[in-house]
């Protein structure tokens, strides 16, 4: 997917978050600077994957300053529709990155 946005003309990294008192670092997955967009990509659409990717959505942007406008769960394939609400009561976006791209569930 980083390629793809790459040569899409999105500049993307990976942020780093340090949390006071702890000695771990948070790794984001994507960070696109330019839209402030804060993505988290996982390799299935089930149930847990989707859950994690929203709980680490949800604790990375607390730490982000200024935070992100969009944050964005990214699936290989379409979850079932109960999943695209959960995603959208926790306030994200969700979308399938597949062989046509980047394509948007819930905005």
């Amino acid at each position: 997917m980083i390629d793809w946005l790459l040569a899409q003309g999105h500049a993307t990294s990976r942020l780093r978050i340090q949390i006071a008192g702890e000695l771990g670092t948070l790794i984001t997955d994507t960070w696109m600077p330019e839209s402030r967009t804060l993505i988290e990509a996982k390799g299935d659409a089930t149930r847990n994957d989707i859950r994690m990717a929203v709980a680490q959505l949800l604790d990375y942007r607390r730490h982000i300053t200024p935070a992100p406008l969009r944050s964005t769960v990214v699936v290989p394939i379409a979850p079932t529709r109960d999943l695209h609400d959960f995603v959208r009561s926790a306030g994200l976006s969700l979308a399938v990155f597949d062989s046509r791209g980047l394509t948007y569930l819930v905005e």
